[in-house]
């Protein structure tokens, strides 16, 4: 077991400042053709805080419900723009910035760093992408067991007590009662104890992010870089994910090898083709011996 409290934000809406669109539209960002896509909507849907987004937004074209009559009542995925126009004829597409012949990322990149900043004074902050950064929370969520346990479920934070807490019954009417109750939990091992103080700081600083940046988060607590990863997205939009020590075996039992980072490519299929692997729990049926026999010492 990790001694270190680990979360991943993933920022779901990045700001295009140098565009201005009536409140009316929806962003969305087509990255293979580097495109927002607008569309018309009748009414600003608000986002999981209740707070319509303000501020010129990025986003990818990743199941979104886009509201014109050519669509309506379907999901669509990540298309390019031209493909957009020919079903849906009223969408607008509007050229993001462009440097040297590419994309101009700039403007993304100071998104993030408003984000980081704001994170980075509850831990150490390690950016994993344009929009995604891991935040060792270890100390402040130490410091919190210390001095100011969650110890009354009345008590505890409202965002907070909307965390997703894989392995807790999924009965929907009584998931804030039983999200309160365990962040509140007495029984648990020192380790497990660092999570839902951990959990707390996440959403402070989700709301923090909402109220200086007007962005959105979703994040994943866990006790090491590579599971807060895995169900950081597991719950999107602006939502966040726990995963105590009992529910790590389950959530990989059953998780496709590709979603394992470093099994995404080609050493992902050659377990697929080789082994017949599709899950962690499959791949865990082979021995060291077996995996280096197959793959050679040091990758198997």
């Amino acid at each position: 077991m990790s001694t270190w409290t680990a979360s991943m934000f993933k920022v779901c809406d990045h700001p295009c400042p140098s565009l201005s669109h009536p409140a009316h539209h929806q962003p969305f960002f087509d990255r293979k053709s580097d495109h927002l896509l607008y569309h018309n909507r009748a009414t600003e849907e608000p986002d999981a805080q209740g707070t319509a987004n303000r501020r010129g937004a990025v986003q990818r074209l990743e199941r979104r419900w886009l509201d014109c009559h050519q669509l309506r009542g379907s999901w669509i995925w990540s298309m390019r723009g031209d493909e957009a126009k020919r079903v849906c004829s009223g969408i607008n597409l509007v050229q993001v910035p462009v440097a040297r012949g590419k994309a101009d990322l700039n403007l993304y990149r100071s998104a993030g760093a408003e984000v980081v900043a704001i994170l980075a004074s509850k831990g150490k902050c390690e950016r994993a992408s344009i929009d995604e950064v891991y935040l060792d929370l270890t100390d402040a969520a130490k410091e919190m067991l210390l001095q100011a346990p969650p110890d009354s479920p009345e008590g505890i934070f409202m965002e907070a007590a909307k965390s997703n807490i894989l392995g807790l019954p999924a009965d929907a009417s009584e998931k804030e009662k039983n999200v309160r109750a365990w962040l509140c939990q007495s029984e648990a091992d020192y380790q497990d104890k660092l999570l839902p103080c951990g959990a707390i700081i996440v959403a402070q600083l989700r709301v923090r992010v909402l109220e200086e940046t007007q962005f959105t988060c979703s994040a994943g607590i866990a006790h090491n870089k590579m599971l807060a990863k895995l169900v950081s997205g597991m719950h999107k939009p602006a939502q966040q994910t726990v995963v105590p020590s009992s529910s790590v075996q389950d959530l990989l039992a059953s998780l496709p090898v590709k979603k394992m980072k470093q099994l995404g490519g080609k050493l992902g299929s050659s377990l697929q083709d080789d082994l017949g692997v599709e899950t962690i729990g499959d791949l865990l049926s082979f021995t060291e011996e077996k995996l280096q026999e197959q793959y050679g010492v040091n990758t198997g």
